[in-house]
């Protein structure tokens, strides 16, 4: 499977505890996982060319999550 897009997902403020390090997720279009709850979760866009290591990843699990470098 050839990945050429995805969704960028950010955990929403407030969700995770103070300390903890922000989430992003890459998954397919429209395509959120199964056990996460949408609410917590807000689409920020779509990226029509991620990374390799992205694209692959998403390929391979249908989804990729990042922790945001602080």
């Amino acid at each position: 499977m050839n990945v050429v897009s995805c969704d960028f997902y950010r955990i929403k403020p407030g969700v995770l505890p103070p300390q903890a390090k922000p989430r992003t997720l890459y998954t397919l279009p429209g395509r959120l996982p199964a056990y996460l709850d949408p609410a917590e979760w807000e689409l920020l866009w779509h990226d029509a060319h991620p990374a390799p290591a992205i694209a692959a990843e998403v390929a391979r699990r249908g989804y990729c999550v990042t922790a945001v470098a602080a």
